[in-house]
């Protein structure tokens, strides 16, 4: 049986991002509490999580009455979005040999919000204020600073200096921690490629196992870069992790989706 890994803050951004966004539903604290309650998250918890997934911007409240219900906040929309693209698809993003690199200015105010977004869309950071990327373009770049009011101080995309010290293999390795990725990915693998016959669960235990996997392998690619596979290693198991992630979250969607209803109403 596959144990939850993470606080219960992180496990109910899984659920905003992968089962209420969706539905475009908000729900209150007692919902939210029913909900979750297969993953051993009691309603003392869902609040302070919930007063914290506030703080940091991801989620909104709305009075209903003297109730309040619970979403994504509109600000956030785009961080899920991003997210959400690289959780659900898994691509060899072509690459042309070149980096951007963006230096942000640290004393501006959304600096610290930009940075989380930043990592969300695969920006490795190199520096306190300096990021990096094979794939992203400096457009997508420039509108996210823009969206977190954050000055660039320089945005560049290019070759690596032909006097540069460190070819593109070394600074993937740099940017980005593959061994340790590596053995990550085949201990997911390992936690539920054992998972069989999913699709017969319950709804209850069918919702608990489709968070747990989702937020094991969002927090998993999140982590991830998604580097060209010609800066990875022979036998990356990034395509096998995530084919499995998909093929086992299809086998539980249905009855999830019915835990969903009976604690919510139908979407």
């Amino acid at each position: 049986m596959v144990t939850p890994a993470a606080s219960a803050r992180v496990l109910l951004t899984t659920v905003f991002g992968d089962s209420l966004l969706p539905r475009g539903q908000a729900v209150g604290v007692q919902q939210l509490a029913a909900l979750v309650e297969p993953l051993g998250i009691n309603e003392r918890s869902v609040r302070t999580s919930l007063h914290r997934l506030g703080q940091e911007g991801l989620v909104q409240s709305e009075k209903q009455g003297r109730q309040s219900f619970y979403r994504v906040a509109d600000e956030a929309l785009p961080i899920f979005a991003d997210a959400n693209e690289r959780i659900y698809r898994h691509e060899d993003p072509p690459w042309d040999g070149e980096w951007t690199v963006a230096m942000v200015a640290n004393e501006d105010n959304g600096v610290v919000s930009l940075r989380d977004e930043f990592h969300w869309m695969g920006m490795a950071q190199l520096s306190p204020a300096v990021f990096v990327s094979p794939t992203r373009t400096p457009s997508e770049v420039a509108d996210v600073a823009s969206r977190h009011n954050v000055a660039l101080l320089l945005l560049s995309r290019g070759p690596q200096d032909a006097v540069a010290t460190i070819n593109g293999e070394n600074l993937a390795g740099i940017v980005a921690p593959l061994p340790g990725l590596r053995e990550e990915y085949l201990a997911h693998l390992a936690a539920f490629g054992s998972a069989r016959e999913a699709s017969l669960l319950g709804p209850a235990d069918a919702f608990r196992l489709r968070t747990l996997l989702i937020d094991s392998w969002r927090r998993l690619v999140l982590r991830d870069l998604s580097l060209p596979s010609a800066l990875l290693p022979p036998d990356w198991p990034a395509l096998d992790a995530f084919e499995l992630t998909m093929r086992l979250r299809a086998d539980v969607e249905k009855s999830s989706e019915a835990h969903l209803d009976a604690v919510l109403g139908p979407a």
